[in-house]
């Protein structure tokens, strides 16, 4: 929180003379210099939207009191079950049929606001009525369990645009709309596919809906602009955030990142995407995760290239054999072969197989030892081997043989290793399906993987 504090692009407004107002949940995501800082509960009755009867709200204050202490006091590893996805153990927000609004704050401005003399004003709204799963029809009918289905997010999405696009007309009812600039980001998309998805990613466990959660909303209204609204695909970050919310008003930012306004939507850009278990997160403990550099389009899956992981355990210096605890933590691009025989086995389902491995000691030379079998149905295969994001050889071409299995061996540059974890990447140039299964595609079985 202190570094927020401290590096948070609005302190720049505040410096400026801008008045600042938060309404925060649960955690005081608020500046030293806010004028205003109303912190609610993560369910209170507002910022989630439920409207609770007044002879309902002893009983209420009751359950979520208890919800509270608990949620104080227990080990971290605990406070997921109390917390119960953000319907807390004992005070379920729900629990009466309490009439919900998934916007409650905007609808208070809408009702309130009032154009004052002063200095200019910047208000902060951490926005929840929009966060998985879909809870609200197109008019704002509260419907508890809807399916996990595009629909029902176009239907949602409806609803919270309607009242957004209240709050503008709002704006230029009271003639403050030119005055008046605005940014809506969110800190992740939703994990469906995205409609637009195209291709393949070169890994090939990498789902649409990693990618779907990896485009979170990024909406601008400048001032002065009296252009329609349009959608843009420009390649923005939410690294922008920051400097576009200061560029709206005329002020420099030293943040990395661009005004989204200034990029063009030719332009080719590298992003940076970290994929994470956000439950892991309340065990306190360092949180792995996996990063993809997306070069161009998002819609493009082949423009998403895992490039690192992060895993906290120490990786081993060798895979004998191919289990499911070792496809989570350690190896990304294969799954598990089926049938008795095939046992700690697993095909590499497209072009790249993504692995972390450890060497026992630092030598000017290593060894790279990988136990393979290429179909026939594949033919010709041709590997390349990435460490820790430099080629590390030429490209290797392989065959299919009579025997079941063949071993490759790949020189490893000591120079190229570090102490712990390193991240190995193997590119295979041919992916095809076996006769008779055309939705599986593979570039072959990995048996066996060691560093000497």
């Amino acid at each position: 929180m202190s570094e927020m504090r401290k590096y948070a692009y609005q302190n720049e407004l505040s410096i400026s003379g801008y008045r600042l107002d938060f309404v925060s949940l649960a955690t005081p995501y608020c500046l030293d210099r806010a004028q205003t800082c109303v912190i609610r509960p993560f369910n209170d009755l507002k910022p989630r939207g439920y409207y609770r009867h007044q002879n309902e709200s002893w009983l209420y204050s009751l359950r979520l009191m208890a919800d509270l202490s608990l949620f104080r006091h227990v080990p971290m590893i605990l406070k997921e079950r109390i917390y119960n996805d953000g319907n807390w153990l004992f005070s379920d927000t729900t629990a009466d049929g309490s009439s919900p609004y998934p916007d409650p704050v905007i609808r208070e401005w809408i009702q309130h606001i009032k154009v004052v003399d002063g200095p200019p004003r910047y208000k902060w709204y951490h926005f929840i009525g929009t966060h998985i799963p879909a809870q609200w029809d197109e008019q704002c009918r509260f419907l508890r369990d809807m399916e996990h289905t595009r629909d029902n997010y176009k239907k949602q999405t409806l609803c919270v645009l309607n009242g957004i696009a209240n709050f503008l007309a709002k704006l230029k009812e009271i003639g403050i709309y030119d005055q008046t600039a605005m940014v809506i980001t969110g800190d992740h998309g939703c994990n469906i596919p995205p409609f637009d998805l195209k291709g393949s990613p070169k890994n090939g466990l990498l789902s649409s809906g990693t990618i779907g959660t990896a485009r979170p909303a990024l909406l601008v209204k400048q001032l002065d602009n009296h252009e329609p609204l349009q959608f843009n695909k420009a390649p923005s970050s939410m690294i922008d955030v920051a400097p576009t919310a200061l560029a709206l008003v005329g002020l420099h930012s030293d943040f990395e990142g661009k005004p989204a306004f200034a990029l063009a939507p030719s332009e080719r850009r590298k992003r940076v995407f970290r994929r994470y278990v956000s439950r892991l997160f309340w065990t306190g403990k360092p949180v792995p995760y996996d990063e993809y550099e997306v070069n161009g389009s998002p819609n493009q899956a082949e423009n998403w290239q895992l490039t690192a992981m992060f895993q906290p355990q120490e990786a081993p210096g060798a895979y004998q054999s191919i289990s499911e605890k070792i496809l989570k933590e350690f190896i990304r691009g294969a799954s598990l072969a089926s049938g008795s025989s095939n046992q700690g086995q697993a095909w590499i389902r497209s072009n790249e197989l993504a692995f972390l491995i450890r060497p026992d000691k630092l030598l000017a030379h290593h060894t790279l030892i990988l136990k393979l079998h290429i179909p026939k149905y594949i033919g010709e295969q041709t590997v390349q081997l990435v460490i820790n994001g430099h080629v590390a050889a030429n490209e290797i071409r392989l065959a299919s043989k009579a025997d079941f299995w063949q071993q490759l061996e790949i020189p490893v540059p000591g120079e190229m290793l570090i102490a712990g974890n390193n991240f190995l990447r193997l590119h295979f140039e041919n992916v095809a399906s076996p006769p008779g299964h055309g939705s599986f595609k593979t570039s072959g079985l990995i048996g066996a993987i060691a560093l000497r």
